[in-house]
């Protein structure tokens, strides 16, 4: 077009996105906001994403399977031993990193190796040794119905509510109940 020819220039039609890319756009959306909700809901129902420490993983599914009057008495417990457990599985955590670190290092000494893995054992079995000790001291505290109760609140979280759990062992590959 030349400026002499009285027409003013003809502008391009402004470009939308297509509709369909307006679709798949709202349903990302949709669908993000389902993944957050879900990682949201799991924390509010499981007391967050840790915070208990190691060693109290199982608390909160132990104490909701107590009555009220016995609720108050485990979590003292549960409270009591939670900073040596803490700790125990810090150690435990320390020694597994430093066996790690010494399998692979360059050059690889056995004899060093072999000794983190007997300290991670040691550190380990005190971290057991606690939960144990502690646990034996819940179970003394509690009625044979209230530990029944309570093993099954604890499995349904060893194993999960679907039969998937620690290596998918499901429920009929742990201990049982009874």
């Amino acid at each position: 077009m030349t400026a002499t020819s009285g027409q003013l220039p003809v502008t391009p039609p402004e470009r939308r996105a297509p509709r369909w890319l307006w679709a798949v756009l709202v349903g990302s959306l949709a669908l993000n906001l389902a993944v957050v909700g879900s990682l949201a809901g799991f924390a509010w129902r499981h007391g967050g994403w840790g915070g208990g420490g190691h060693g109290f993983f199982f608390g909160g599914r132990l104490l909701r399977e107590l009555p009220e009057e016995r609720q108050a008495e485990v979590k003292a417990i549960l409270d009591r031993n939670r900073p040596a457990t803490e700790q125990a599985w810090q150690r435990s955590g320390e020694a597994r990193k430093d066996a790690m670190r010494l399998f692979e290092a360059e050059p690889y000494d056995r004899a060093a190796f072999e000794a983190a893995i007997a300290r991670m054992n040691a550190a380990e079995l005190a971290m057991r040794s606690s939960v144990t000790t502690m646990m034996g001291e819940i179970g003394a505290k509690l009625t044979h119905e209230e530990r029944q109760r309570a093993l099954r609140g604890l499995q349904r979280g060893w194993f999960g509510r679907r039969g998937h759990g620690h290596g998918g062992d499901g429920p009929e590959g742990g201990p049982q109940a009874d």
